[in-house]
């Protein structure tokens, strides 16, 4: 291979490197807190601590993972653009509808213990691709 190929090769490799890193760079995702609804002022079980109730994550993530949580509100509220899978592990209080009017979520796992919950937790969510089981 010749010194000027070998010098443009280096070159193309170079503005190519750039290109992906100002992309990464540029790239402006915005985050969403996860947070306890705004109708709750205090902790449901007065004398129990409650798990944090309040997480970020980025808004076109495609997997999140809610290990303890107090409570949550509704995922339609927060704007995830790409959610493909949430993962919970204990958490105190889940209110109805909690997803609901989702195209993008494909599976809700829940590994640990629930609390409470309201009425039906997933409604109209049509790219959700496996049975949710709650064991009580």
């Amino acid at each position: 291979m010749s010194q000027g190929r070998r010098i443009t090769m280096i070159r193309q490799f170079i503005f190519i490197t750039l290109i992906l890193f100002s992309a990464s760079v540029l790239s402006n995702t915005q985050n969403v807190v996860i947070k306890s609804p705004d109708y709750f002022k205090s902790p449901i079980r007065d004398g129990h601590e409650l798990f944090p109730d309040s997480l970020v994550y980025p808004r076109d993530a495609e997997l999140i993972h809610i290990s303890d949580i107090g409570m949550i509100g509704r995922f339609e509220d927060y704007g995830f653009t790409n959610l493909k899978k949430v993962s919970f592990g204990n958490i105190d209080y889940m209110p109805g509808g909690l997803f609901r009017n989702n195209n993008t979520i494909e599976e809700i796992e829940f590994n640990g213990f629930i609390g409470h919950f309201d009425c039906s937790l997933v409604s109209n969510c049509l790219s959700l691709r496996k049975n949710i089981y709650l064991l009580l």
